[in-house]
């Protein structure tokens, strides 16, 4: 194709056996990259997780890790959304208030990320 462009892109894959296997698929473009990591930041900042996170670890509200796995996977749920469509879609980057998650407007949805997720049934 002449004058096409191509985009590369990063995949990261996760994963779990839940009956039958689901994988998780996230595709980041190499140009955009550095703006995910920007809002992983973000998440581990606001509640003070650093550490490696597995879901099945994450079992009580009141600990930082849950804090941590529920911003990444608000901004996972927004990468699912292809057209905002003009819509203010909230995104909780970790922030709570009184026990309760803090929700900002997310419309960055110039990034391209992308996250695909599928579920494998037992044969």
């Amino acid at each position: 194709m002449r004058g096409a462009t191509i985009r590369k892109y990063q995949l990261f894959h996760d994963e779990s056996k839940i009956t039958g296997f689901w994988h998780g698929i996230y595709l980041v473009p190499d140009d955009t990259k550095s703006k995910l990591i920007k809002y992983v930041n973000q998440i581990r900042n606001n509640t003070n997780y650093y550490n490696k996170i597995g879901l099945k670890k994450v079992r009580r509200r009141r600990y930082k890790i849950y804090g941590c796995a529920e911003g990444l996977i608000d901004l996972g749920v927004v990468s699912l959304v292809q057209d905002f469509k003009g819509s203010n879609i909230q995104v909780n980057f970790g922030l709570r208030k009184r026990s309760k998650p803090v929700y900002e407007n997310f419309n960055d949805k110039s990034d391209n990320f992308s996250f695909k997720f599928n579920k494998e049934s037992d044969l």
